[in-house]
């Protein structure tokens, strides 16, 4: 998952619900292609009392008003995602300080005898 979509769940997340409008207006950038992807693939859905709920939900059509809100599926995501980035940071920080260990024991090895 790409940091804009990481960052749209997130939001989405937090708030109970947003339309296209007001999504751009928290994210300071142009979200539809994001909002659209993150549509087809069940991690945010649109609000069934918007009196276009029926020909957007048939056809996939974006309104810039209409609400949307965050799934099961949308959560779920969201929470691995999370996992694996802190997974990620963990082992990259360990990474670096076994090698910083293992210079330090280097140079020590040489110059100070």
């Amino acid at each position: 998952m790409d940091n804009l979509s990481f960052n749209v769940l997130k939001e989405f997340a937090i708030r109970q619900s947003m339309s296209l409008l007001q999504l751009d207006a928290v994210m300071n950038a142009n979200t539809i292609d994001v909002l659209y992807s993150l549509w087809q693939r069940n991690y945010v859905a649109a609000d069934d009392c918007d009196p276009h709920y029926s020909e957007c939900n048939e056809e996939k059509l974006l309104y810039p008003t209409m609400p949307f809100h965050i799934t099961f599926e949308g959560r779920a995501a969201l929470e691995e995602e999370t996992k694996s980035r802190k997974s990620f940071q963990y082992n990259e920080f360990r990474a670096w300080l076994t090698l910083a260990i293992a210079l330090a024991a280097f140079v020590k090895s040489f110059f100070f005898t």
